[in-house]
């Protein structure tokens, strides 16, 4: 256990625990509890580009907070990650992050998996088409790929948080307007569980790119908390690498309007923002590097950092555990799994986006980071 002092926080590092190694393509890692207790991991065994012969990722289960896990099981028709919803009866539903069109000529209306998991993950009900966002109000593009026939993904995806205010859910989405060069994040709302998804409002799009900076794809990747205040607040990606730090906007009506987005100084990839019990704000994200983020004040105006690569780095056994930043997605996932404790799910590549052969020597790794975070 390492004990790190910041102003007013006291932060306690665990020794990470790997979860498990794998070649070619093992990477891109995220995790759920369920309301029963039991941790979800999924990553993906698939190259990171539209243009694969299959997408697909594993998941395993842990019983014990993450010391011990599963095998992997492969049946999820994903890349990125999902979100997932605690249910009242003890599953978690997971909405899709890729969506559909139903042919080339509809551009309002799309379709993705639903995947709903039983028993603390050991039941899973699959349906392709379960998951609806419906009377989309601009028209979205649909992604080709030339090696899949009837294959109509669009530029549009499920990614953050889903939050159920006033009776309903609210998700967060990222992509483009057909025609557009650049992401915008959205929020859409359900009024059945999370099978059928409207438009609720635009939280940040092209505009808030600057002109005289790096550019990015615009605001993506986007993370959902709700305030003490009840104020909703989602951070966003704007691009890859330390000239891009995240967005920040608030929501004071339920997600109908959002503030001008302001800058944060964390960066740069899949921010993974969580409220803890204490009400500390929790933040990990990177690239390069990973980095966990702390804010003790309401809403995140005065944040502090810690290193995670370095703490990582000092506890590898040896090289082939060591991580540099050009050796990790930086695709983080955060989780609390009892009060103030939470885990941290990141990657080891050691070949960056390349695949890792069997006879490399090398493993791709996915590892937790047990951290306890206690206000002073």
């Amino acid at each position: 256990m390492t004990t790190i002092k910041l102003n007013h926080l006291h932060v306690h590092l665990g020794e990470p625990i790997q979860v498990t190694s794998s070649i070619s393509h093992g990477w891109f890692p995220s995790l759920a509890k369920f309301p029963t207790g039991e941790l979800l991991l999924a990553y993906s065994l698939a190259a990171d580009t539209n243009e694969n012969g299959l997408d697909i990722s594993g998941y395993m289960l842990s019983g014990d907070n993450g010391q011990s896990w599963s095998p992997r099981y492969d049946i999820l028709p994903e890349h990125q990650q999902m979100i997932f919803i605690p249910q009242a009866d003890g599953a978690l539903f997971a909405l899709p992050a890729y969506l559909y069109a139903h042919g080339p000529a509809d551009q309002h209306n799309f379709h993705g998996a639903a995947t709903r998991f039983e028993q603390g993950g050991r039941r899973v009900v699959f349906e392709p088409e379960g998951v609806r966002l419906v009377d989309w109000p601009w028209p979205v593009e649909i992604l080709p790929n030339p090696y899949r026939d009837n294959y109509h993904r669009v530029n549009f995806c499920f990614d953050g948080d889903a939050l159920e205010i006033d009776g309903r859910l609210i998700a967060t989405l990222y992509g483009a307007k057909a025609g557009e060069a650049f992401y915008q994040v959205v929020v859409a709302t359900s009024e059945d569980g999370g099978r059928t998804w409207r438009y609720l409002a635009t939280v940040a799009g092209p505009e808030i790119v600057p002109a005289a900076e790096p550019r990015g794809h615009g605001p993506g990747e986007p993370s959902l908390v709700q305030l003490a205040s009840g104020e909703l607040m989602c951070v966003m990606r704007m691009g890859g690498g330390a000239a891009f730090p995240l967005r920040r906007s608030y929501s004071r009506d339920n997600g109908r309007t959002w503030s001008v987005p302001d800058v944060l100084p964390a960066y740069s990839v899949e921010p993974s923002l969580k409220r803890l019990n204490n009400g500390i704000l929790a933040l990990s994200t990177g690239r390069p590097g990973i980095f966990l983020w702390l804010a003790n004040d309401e809403r995140g105006e005065a944040w502090q950092s810690i290193d995670l690569l370095a703490h990582h780095n000092q506890w590898a056994p040896d090289p082939t555990y060591r991580i540099t930043p050009e050796q990790t997605t930086a695709y983080t996932e955060l989780i609390e799994v009892s009060p103030n404790h939470v885990l941290i799910a990141y990657d080891r590549t050691p070949f960056g986006w390349a695949p890792t052969a069997a006879d490399s020597g090398e493993r791709n790794r996915i590892f937790l980071l047990p951290v306890e975070i206690e206000r002073v």
